[in-house]
Formats: C-alpha cells, sequence, structure tokens
C-alpha cells in the first residue's frame, strides 16, 4: 500500500515538475501569424507578452544544454541531424 502510495506520488510530482513551453501556446502561434496592423491592443499585449516568456524560455534551455539549443520536436532534431 505504502510502495503504490509513492509511485503515485511519483508519477503525479514528475507530472508537475514539466515546464510548459510558452513557444507552443496556440494563441501565441497564431498571433506569430498575423500581421502587427491587424492586431488588437490585446491582442499585441499577449504576444509582447508570449514572445518575451518564450525567449526568456529559449535562453534558460540553451544554458540547460550547455550552449546548443534544446529542440522543440523531434521533428527538428532530425532535420537537423541530416541536415
Amino acid at each position: 500500500m505504502i510502495r503504490r502510495l509513492i509511485i503515485l506520488l511519483l508519477i503525479v510530482g514528475c507530472v508537475f515538475a514539466q515546464e510548459s513551453n510558452p513557444c507552443k501556446d496556440e494563441t501565441y502561434l497564431e498571433l506569430k501569424e498575423k500581421n502587427l496592423d491587424e492586431m488588437s491592443e490585446r491582442e499585441f499585449e499577449y504576444y509582447t507578452r508570449k514572445d518575451k516568456e518564450c525567449n526568456e524560455f529559449n535562453n534558460e534551455n540553451i544554458e540547460k544544454v550547455g550552449g546548443c539549443p534544446a529542440p522543440t520536436n523531434w521533428t527538428s532534431l532530425r532535420v537537423s541531424i541530416v541536415s
């Protein structure tokens, strides 16, 4: 019983410990495709906030990996290896 509880706590801890990637935010990606002149003020504020978070997230991951940017998905990894 205690063993199952410990395993459950470890699984839940791992799930909550994972960082959310602001660069994959759906609204941010949609706004990124939009022309700046077409954005409302609210959309532009959201876009600039998420863009800043995305840049910070990427910079933190570069430092963690030791100077090499971490791929955001396996496709980009495969492309960088093949190219």
